[in-house]
């Protein structure tokens, strides 16, 4: 569930998209670096420690409220 929704989904120049403030790309690669951050979701993203993984594909769309 979203806390915050102004800081779910954010998109920058030289790391693609970022999800939650800690979800992001490192640079151009396909490696995804992670951090629990309690301020945008309620739930964390994976139940262990670490920080870093890899993503073949990634999809952003948007949804529009009519």
């Amino acid at each position: 569930r979203v806390i915050h929704a102004n800081q779910v989904i954010r998109c920058y120049k030289n790391r693609g998209p970022v999800f939650g403030n800690y979800f992001f790309m490192v640079n151009d690669s396909k490696v995804w670096s992670y951090r629990h951050d309690d301020s945008c979701y309620e739930k964390r993203l994976r139940s262990d420690s670490i920080y870093s993984l890899l993503i073949d594909e990634f999809e952003v769309f948007q949804v529009l409220k009519n």
